[in-house]
């Protein structure tokens, strides 16, 4: 996963995950919208938030899916 600085421009704080080896920063809101449990707000045009949710709904996955069977 990545952090974008418009992200960071947004106020989405990363999470980071400090390993023995290294320090990995994830954006949260990406991880949630690409597996789709989270929804997008209209004013938000981030292209890899848009990309990521339009792969969950292609996918439809989490919220996007038909549910249980």
């Amino acid at each position: 996963m990545t952090f974008s600085a418009a992200g960071l421009a947004a106020g989405i704080k990363p999470c980071a995950w400090i390993c023995p080896c290294q320090t990995v920063f994830l954006d949260v809101t990406h991880v949630l919208l690409s597996q789709g449990w989270a929804e997008l707000a209209d004013e938000v045009t981030e292209a890899s938030y848009v990309e990521a949710l339009a792969s969950a709904q292609s996918k439809k996955a989490g919220i996007w899916g038909d549910g249980p069977r």
